[in-house]
C-alpha cells in the first residue's frame, strides 16, 4: 500500500475589498518618459522622513480630514508591511472612509500620496 500524500495547506486567497471606480482609479500607475518622472520614482526607506512639514500637513487635512493620530498611525502602518499589494488594500479602505475621490485637490493628495508608498514598496 502507497504511502498518504503529504498533508498540504490550501494557500488562502488574496484579499482584494471591493472598491468603486473612482477609487480604483487613483492606483493606476503613470509611467513618465522624462527624466525628471524616473528621479521622482527613486526607491524610499521610510516612509515618516519621506514628507517635508507642508506635504504632511497637507496630507493630514486632505486625506485623513485633519486627524494627526490616524494619519500617523496610517503611515506606520505602511512603512512596516511587505508589499505594495498589501498596502493597497489597506489604503483602499482609507480611501473609501475618508472618501479620497471627494474632489480634485483630494484626489491629486491622493496620488502623490499613493506614489510615496509605491516607491517605499516597490
Amino acid at each position: 500500500m502507497p504511502p498518504p500524500p503529504p498533508f498540504s495547506r490550501p494557500t488562502p486567497p488574496s484579499y482584494t475589498p471591493k472598491v468603486s471606480p473612482e477609487i480604483a482609479a487613483l492606483f493606476e500607475e503613470i509611467n513618465g518618459k522624462e527624466l525628471s518622472d524616473k528621479l521622482s520614482n527613486t526607491p524610499i526607506t521610510d516612509l515618516t522622513k519621506a514628507f517635508g512639514l507642508n506635504d504632511r500637513m497637507l496630507t493630514q487635512n486632505e486625506l485623513f480630514g485633519g486627524n494627526k493620530p490616524v494619519f500617523d498611525e496610517a503611515v506606520k502602518d505602511l512603512n512596516n508591511m511587505s508589499s505594495f499589494e498589501i498596502a493597497r488594500n489597506f489604503m483602499y479602505e482609507l480611501a473609501a472612509r475618508y472618501n479620497w475621490a471627494a474632489n480634485e485637490d483630494r484626489k491629486k493628495q491622493a496620488k502623490s500620496f499613493i506614489k510615496l508608498v509605491r516607491r517605499r514598496l516597490g
